[in-house]
């Protein structure tokens, strides 16, 4: 499937990997490289450098792969000391360079016919301009967990000026697509009258695949995550002690760029030899990590879709996920992983326990094979109808 617009979809997001940090948004570069296998994507992200560490003023680097051009945009706010004074002057440097980059792309091609918004704050803003000085129309994919109520940094909590401009661009977009049915219904509550359509993330099969298994006496869990409140790492760390109480060989090996307390709270608890710290890696060890497990567990709060719950998948590892809604659009109960009532360490210790034990046996085949309809190639083309549906209006 082509896209029938003849020139680059500009492409703004608010999230994007870059050196200060670079799996911020992965998930999105991953969206957007799978859309340009079948259209021009160009990006255009502009980041804060805060600490100086690559400009002192404005750096810009542009890379080229197929389709897919990325123009990060570097740049070192001023510094006056005063938190509000210093977040305005830092807004303002930020419009004024985006401003002139997306000039600067419309001079060297030509008016994009659309723009693709990834996360609405702040990128999105950039998108109302466009649309008010040129009529250009804009999609907005949206990620966040602002919009959920469990989250507690929800947009009803923010700024004036930060719910006001969420609300404006949401609402100014074209079409809205979330990765959830759950996160589509949270934005929703704020924003009534939009419609919504679920596209999921993604999983690229050219990394996660199943692997043969090495013969290990030992289960062998996973969890990946940032370690945040959100994930409930405290809880598996709970459940891990009630079966290493018990003598149970096993252990869990944590992905993810892990704090302080958490390192403290397994050494308290004389976890070490079962709960491996492992920071955070590429997606190719991920992958090979998952490869080697028994099973996944992300015990998590709240979530607006689970990545990894599809990259275990892709691997052919069933999960152990919290009983909340939004993991009931990825995960059959028994088919490809299990539910488990959320906040409740004990439950999630003896389902870990029948991993253990193998009283839970899945078709590894049949979990990955289920895993297809997120590949790259399908995901692309969901975009690319919907950009095909905007071109007929």
């Amino acid at each position: 499937m082509e896209n029938s617009f003849s020139n680059y979809i500009l492409v703004l997001p608010s999230w994007y990997p870059n050196k200060t940090s670079p799996y911020d948004g992965d998930f999105i570069q991953r969206h957007i490289k799978a859309i340009s296998l079948l259209t021009p994507q160009y990006v255009i992200y502009v980041v804060k450098d805060i600490e100086g560490k690559y400009t002192t003023n404005i750096k810009t680097e542009i890379s080229k792969t197929g389709n897919l051009t990325e123009q990060i945009i570097y740049y070192n706010p001023y510094k006056s000391g005063v938190g509000l004074l210093d977040k305005i002057i830092a807004h303002i440097k930020y419009k004024k360079i985006y401003k002139s980059a997306i000039q600067n792309f419309i001079n060297n091609n030509a008016k994009p016919k659309l723009v693709h918004v990834h996360i609405a704050m702040k990128a999105g803003i950039m998108a109302l301009w466009l649309k008010k000085k040129y009529g250009t129309p804009y999609i907005l994919s949206e990620q966040s967990t602002i919009y959920l109520p469990e989250t507690e940094y929800k947009l009803s909590n923010r700024s004036l000026f930060f719910k006001y401009y969420s609300k404006r661009i949401i609402n100014h977009a074209i079409r809205l697509t979330t990765v959830s049915n759950y996160l589509g219904n949270a934005i929703k509550k704020y924003c009534p009258t939009i419609k919504f359509s679920v596209v999921p993330n993604l999983v690229q099969h050219s990394i996660f695949f199943p692997a043969p298994q090495q013969l290990n006496n030992n289960a062998t869990f996973i969890h990946v995550s940032n370690f945040t409140f959100q994930k409930n790492v405290t809880a598996i760390i709970e459940a891990a002690k009630i079966v290493n109480d018990k003598k149970l060989k096993f252990s869990i090996n944590l992905f993810g760029k892990y704090t302080n307390s958490i390192k403290e709270y397994i050494s308290e608890n004389n976890l070490s030899q079962v709960l491996i710290l492992k920071g955070e890696v590429n997606q190719t060890e991920l992958a090979i990590a998952l490869q080697e497990s028994t099973a996944l567990i992300l015990y998590s709060r709240y979530e607006t879709f689970g990545c990894v719950i599809i990259e275990a998948n892709a691997c052919g590892i069933p999960v152990i996920v919290s009983d909340i809604d939004v993991f009931k659009e990825t995960v059959v109960n028994n088919i490809n992983g299990c539910l488990v009532e959320q906040n409740n360490a004990p439950l999630l210790a003896a389902k870990m326990e029948d991993f253990i034990n193998k009283k839970e046996v899945f078709n590894t085949n049949q979990i990955a094979a289920n895993t297809y309809k997120y590949s790259e190639e399908e995901i692309g083309k969901q975009f690319i109808q919907i950009y095909n549906s905007i071109n007929g209006e």
